[in-house]
């Protein structure tokens, strides 16, 4: 019967290794989304004034975030 408990312990304490091993990766892969998310975000910003121009032979326009919203939640 110990040998049991010890058993299910050990797959317990795996289990909780392997969670929080899990939520680090989501929390590096959210933080690699916003750089790629900022990133694509301000060449379209770029390419987007560029089309105005080239549409209304001028003007001036802008891509960006409002209110600090957290695009990948």
């Amino acid at each position: 019967m110990n040998e049991g408990f010890v058993l299910l312990s050990e797959e317990g304490n795996d289990v909780r290794e392997g969670k929080n091993r899990l939520f680090e990766v989501i929390e590096e892969m959210d933080e690699e989304m916003r750089k790629g998310l900022c990133e694509r975000l301000s060449e379209m910003g770029g390419h987007f004034e560029c089309v105005l121009e080239g549409l209304f032979g001028g003007g001036r326009g802008e891509v960006k975030v409002r209110d600090g919203k957290d695009l990948v939640k």
